[in-house]
């Protein structure tokens, strides 16, 4: 075999899968697609194995199909839900569908999708096995299987075709990579993947010791065997059956670096453009206006730590609507311009190039010293490194070589803008080969492998901050209590949940003592109960029989999360002693209030912290939070954790000062009078350290089904609420909801039981951010026209944006 060959992947020493020779194959959703006819061979028992990146979505798209006509066929498809399907249709009549309840809507994350068929095994749900990522989908909304013995069109002698339906409709959109079909034999996912030691995630390995049989093939879409690639016309089988394939409207460029092991950057149709349309086209790289207003779209990965950064980029011009209103610009994730105007470019955090040669700097617009870019074909070149930007020009270096563009920091999305309904440009971030003859060589391409890679550990989040489900079983301590385990680390605090019934949440910590309870839905002081959390473990905790943590047959939730496995030390960097529990982003703090005195209370940990969560143990009174994207001066504000109301402007809170590195300040009206009764947690985001498990900001509601697109690290779990306005504290994770959409909910700040919300009332959770897709107001409340704040925990592996 050729061009397959090859051990673990790695950059920057992290375990990305193999695969380091192979290409994509990018479908526009159009006419262009494979074709290869077969001689007939086994129709009941073969395996198909794929690594999808879908760019379209919301129309069927076939991935595999094979029939005489659009009547008979058998395919593998994303349906027009963007559910997964594999049918077969006999006289246009479907007589064998699955349909997986699971919705696939990411496009950034590389899929790995494998279809396993042996109709002739007399167990029915193992006649058709349908993988995703290493994990074979149980939850299907129809499951209609084979009768046994069925023949499918695989392996019948007919056409077979890669992006298009057989006889034509329902192509692909999107890219293709590391195809393998097995003729004869039914495999299982881990035959063609595995789990990364070092980030958790599924990735690509070389298949070993497989039979492919007569008809089967590999296509990995980057044939060695000469002096030059797989041409438009013939995709090389790199088996040893030289299966070949054909390429039908396929043009220069259809064969792309973007690959399972290192997602490139594309602009992003799930960012919802508030302020006109935009098409997207070629793999989402090409960009345009499709109205009259100024349209906008972001890359689905930023450039991280611009400060540090060395990255090159090209943008050629299609099309000119309006020879003023292109823009190529930079700007930050939480830019509330781009909820508000669309246009990053007005206001702070927003940079970049016009194509009549203006630039911008955070609302500021300049004439030159750029040359105009706004005639067909020509090609604006685009190096950052170190924070400073430079342009070329149709291959000339603007402003005599040196810098337009300086002092840029932080992580930054490259922003398209154009207007008029022609304004199209189309982009490369490395993927493709560059045209500029005068590219620096220190150079890096904006994909997932050339991003910072967070420090060991810190690259698996769940080593420091993770969710576990249990059902309780109602046995006492002095019984032995009930043991919770499955944790990668030892944990210092806990946060418990019954999904069952109405009984509130419930924290628990070390310094404070396992026994010691406090309730986030509550004003009520510490609670000490011997059958609640009896003790932490290395991996988890033992509780008791009390109802809040393990009534018979409930079932639960809980969150666990590492500070440094003590029950604290002495930290005198404030005016008052605290004693302290902190790791590297999250630390527990107690202390004793006076309540007369404001004070600066030491935390512990290397960085400001952006999320502050306080409340007095000893005395009835509020739980107290500060966010650091609550409003522009957010040490001037606070919110109740358990209660509903909007942000309050009040400086008997945070005394108008903001954390530093070292201390928060406490004001004396919270500063409660009593003896270690004042307790912290206090949490560091990303946007501080690229390390954290931790992340959040805010966003603004759009009230629409195509909701707000809110960029981060792929998630665990998600906290929101809104600041203008009365608005509960929702909780939402890929714990208990393992698939999009997610609909499960409960409320920090309620004792109700958890409720699952249907159409209209949803998210995705996604691997570069996650996506509203509810319109309207009602719970659980998270895409009106109005602010929200929002932190969350990455999931494994997440920081690496692939």
């Amino acid at each position: 075999m050729l061009g397959i060959e090859g051990s673990t992947f790695t950059v920057d020493g992290i375990d990305r899968g193999s695969y380091p020779d192979g290409k994509s194959l990018v479908l526009d959703g159009s006419a262009d697609y494979l074709s290869q006819t077969f001689s007939a061979s086994n129709r009941d028992t073969w395996t198909f194995s794929c690594w999808v990146k879908r760019s379209n979505l919301g129309a069927a798209q076939d991935i595999l199909s094979a029939g005489t006509n659009g009547s008979n066929y058998t395919e593998i498809k994303f349906d027009g839900s963007d559910k997964l399907q594999y049918a077969h249709v006999d006289a246009s009549s479907t007589t064998d569908q699955l349909v997986t309840t699971a919705v696939y809507r990411d496009t950034h994350k590389w899929m790995h999708i494998v279809c396993a068929v042996d109709t002739t095994n007399a167990t029915e749900a193992n006649r058709v096995r349908i993988y995703v990522d290493g994990s074979e989908v149980t939850a299907l909304d129809t499951a209609n299987y084979p009768v046994q013995n069925v023949d499918t069109d695989i392996n019948s002698a007919v056409s077979h075709t890669l992006g298009e339906r057989a006889g034509g409709a329902a192509n692909f959109n999107g890219y293709l990579s590391r195809v393998d079909f097995i003729d004869g034999t039914q495999y299982a996912a881990s035959d063609f993947g595995e789990t990364s030691t070092d980030t958790d995630k599924w990735v690509m390995k070389v298949p070993s010791g497989l039979t492919y049989g007569t008809n089967g093939y590999i296509l990995d879409f980057n044939d060695d065997r000469s002096s030059t690639p797989d041409t438009t016309t013939t995709i090389y089988d790199q088996s040893v059956n030289s299966n070949n394939w054909t390429g039908n409207s396929l043009v220069t460029g259809s064969f792309t670096s973007d690959v399972p092991n290192n997602s490139y950057a594309t602009f992003n149709p799930l960012h919802a453009d508030l302020f006109g349309t935009v098409n997207f086209a070629e793999g989402n790289l090409k960009v345009t206006s499709a109205d009259a207003n100024t349209d906008h779209a972001l890359t689905t990965i930023p450039i991280r730590s611009m400060e540090t950064a060395d990255v090159y980029f090209e943008v050629t011009v299609n099309a000119v609507g309006n020879s003023t209103t292109g823009q190529v610009t930079f700007t930050t994730p939480n830019n509330a311009n781009l909820f508000t105007t669309g246009n990053p470019a007005l206001g702070t955090g927003g940079w970049g190039a016009r194509w009549d040669g203006y630039y911008f700097s955070e609302g500021s617009t300049t004439a030159g010293p750029l040359t105009t870019w706004n005639s067909t074909s020509d090609v604006l070149s685009v190096h950052v490194l170190n924070g400073d930007v430079f342009y070329w020009v149709n291959n000339t270096a603007q402003n005599s070589g040196s810098a337009i563009l300086t002092g840029l920091s932080g992580d930054l999305f490259v922003h398209f803008g154009g207007s008029v309904g022609t304004d199209s440009m189309t982009f490369n971030f490395g993927q493709k080969p560059f045209v500029n003859t005068n590219i620096p060589s220190s150079y890096k391409t904006l994909s997932s492998a050339n991003l910072p890679v967070p420090a060991v550990p810190y690259r698996k989040p769940q080593n420091f901050a993770d969710i576990l489900l249990y059902t309780g079983d109602g046995v006492a301590i002095g019984s032995g209590g009930k043991t919770i385990s499955g944790l990668s680390f030892t944990p210092d605090f806990a946060w418990f949940k019954d999904r069952t019934t109405g009984n509130g949440h419930n924290w628990f910590d070390k310094v404070r003592g396992a026994t010691n309870y406090l309730r986030s839905d509550t004003t009520g002081i510490e609670t000490t109960n011997t059958e609640t959390l009896d003790s932490f473990t290395s991996d988890g905790g033992v509780v008791g029989s009390n109802g809040f943590v393990n009534t018979n047959t409930d079932d639960y939730w809980s969150l666990w999360l590492k500070a440094d496995n003590t029950s604290g030390s002495s930290n005198t960097d404030g005016s008052i002693t605290t004693t302290v529990s902190a790791g590297q982003h999250f630390s527990i703090v107690e202390w004793s209030g006076d309540g007369v005195t404001t004070i600066t209370a030491g935390h512990g940990l290397p960085f400001a912290p952006d999320l502050i969560i306080l409340k007095d143990t000893v005395s009835a009174g509020g739980w107290q939070v500060y966010h650091s994207s609550n409003t522009s001066e957010p040490e001037t504000d606070y919110l109740l954790l358990h209660d509903t109301p909007a942000t309050v402007d009040n400086v008997n809170r945070w005394n108008d000062t903001a954390p530093t590195s070292t201390v928060f300040t406490v004001h004396s009206n919270i500063n409660k009078s009593g003896t270690n009764n004042m307790i912290a947690y206090c949490f560091v985001f990303d946007s501080t350290d690229a390390n954290s498990p931790f992340t959040g900001g805010f966003y603004e509601g759009n009230n629409s089904t195509d909701g707000t697109f809110i960029p981060s690290d792929g998630l665990q779990m998600l906290m929101y609420k809104a600041i203008d306005t009365t608005g509960q504290w929702y909780i939402r994770d890929a714990v208990r909801d393992i698939y999009n959409p997610s609909t499960t909910v409960f409320a920090a700040d309620s004792n109700t039981t958890e409720a699952s919300y249907g159409t209209g009332q949803i998210v995705d959770l996604l691997s570069n951010g996650w996506k509203c897709r509810q319109n309207g107001t009602t719970a659980p409340d998270m895409n009106a026209v109005e602010t929200y704040i929002w932190w969350g925990i990455k999931k494994d592996g997440s920081q690496l944006w692939a």
